[in-house]
């Protein structure tokens, strides 16, 4: 079977925007797995300047096929102009999980 397991990472500026990220994305099936972590304290550049804020990190564990459909939610549900998203490919994966993930994920 091949390995087509990725994680998707963004941030979201409240817990509550994570959340219907989240719901969305395991809703529509384009996500096996949601996680929300936080709170995290963020510093970038924004806008010419540093910026810090407060976020909630979400991981999802997806199949590659639906990336561009992952990354399509993420933006409709997303409260910021700019989200951050940042995908990885695995290099393994456990057999028994990427099953369960394809029966999951359409």
């Amino acid at each position: 079977m091949e390995n087509n397991l990725i994680q998707i990472i963004t941030t979201a500026g409240s817990q509550e925007n994570a959340r219907e990220i989240s719901q969305y994305l395991l809703t529509n099936r384009l996500v096996a797995c949601a996680q929300v972590h936080g709170p995290i304290e963020s510093s970038y550049w924004w806008e010419g300047k540093i910026t810090q804020d407060t976020e909630w990190v979400c991981t999802f564990k997806s199949s590659y096929k639906l990336l561009e459909k992952v990354k399509s939610g993420i933006k409709e549900k997303h409260s910021y102009e700019v989200p951050e998203i940042i995908a990885f490919k695995s290099i393994d994966t456990d057999l028994s999980y990427l099953q369960w993930l394809n029966e999951i994920c359409q």
